[in-house]
């Protein structure tokens, strides 16, 4: 093939194109950094030496959670256009280090404790939670969880309470004496306890469990602080939000003078 004249090599216009979809706007980049800025964020003190630039978050959240359960809301009382999330993901990874869990150097073993009750006329679970170093597992800990929920029922005049057989936390003396002693106070009219027979002791507040443990298996099997529990056991049921209440030491009391 023969051709006449000379090649001039044509100038390459990628990247110069004004037509692009994807490409953001500064102002659209920095609404970005102001709400990963804005997440709260902390630092582990185990591991200061080895990066001290280095933050986390708690670890059940995500880049994908951050964008759709907090960055899109946001951006619409923001009154902003979202980006997509591959460009939240991108200003996440390249412009800051943060990770989604405590690094290894970190790990404590610390017992987190769930008294749940569940309030069948409403529909409603309770939740409440202490960990190990405020108070123990035992009878004094479920009558003080019971006592802090049945003054949240004052117009209720009859309470019926089902549990099962443990010996150590349901079905004991102490437990017996302090339901009398509610009565007596006048605090309720009647109190019934009822204890389901061995082998059929399915509650309501064991579907609850159920929902946590579903939770906590598919967002986030490894947890590591006691306040990662409380979202999980937060968000576990989507039709009707556990009512989570953190336990104080002043929560708890004795009632072996009863």
């Amino acid at each position: 093939m023969k051709t006449s004249g000379a090649v001039v090599p044509t100038k390459d216009m990628r990247g110069e194109h004004e037509n692009r979809p994807n490409t953001l706007s500064a102002d659209q980049e920095q609404s970005v950094r102001n709400h990963i800025e804005a997440i709260p964020k902390y630092q582990s003190h185990y591991s200061r030496a080895n990066n001290m630039n280095e933050t986390y978050l708690n670890c059940d959240m995500s880049i994908a959670g951050l964008y759709k359960e907090y960055y899109v809301p946001w951006c619409q009382q923001q009154n902003i256009e979202p980006v997509k999330e591959s460009a939240y993901r991108k200003i996440f990874c390249s412009e800051y280090n943060i990770g989604f869990k405590l690094p290894k150097s970190a790990h404590l073993k610390v017992w987190l404790y769930n008294l749940g009750v569940h309030d069948s006329t409403a529909g409603q679970g309770y939740m409440y939670l202490w960990i190990e170093n405020q108070a123990k597992r035992g009878a004094d800990e479920v009558a003080s969880v019971i006592f802090k929920f049945l003054k949240s029922k004052s117009e209720v005049d009859h309470p019926i309470i089902y549990t099962n057989n443990c010996p150590g936390q349901n079905k004991n003396w102490l437990l017996m004496a302090f339901g009398l002693q509610l009565v007596e106070e006048k605090r309720f009219k009647t109190i019934t306890h009822r204890f389901l027979v061995s082998g059929h002791t399915h509650l309501p507040s064991d579907r609850d469990f159920a929902l946590i443990e579903k939770r906590h298996r598919k967002y986030a099997p490894e947890i590591y602080s006691p306040e990662g529990w409380h979202k999980i056991i937060k968000d576990a049921n989507s039709k009707n939000s556990f009512n989570v209440t953190v336990m104080k030491q002043n929560n708890f009391f004795s009632f072996d003078p009863i």
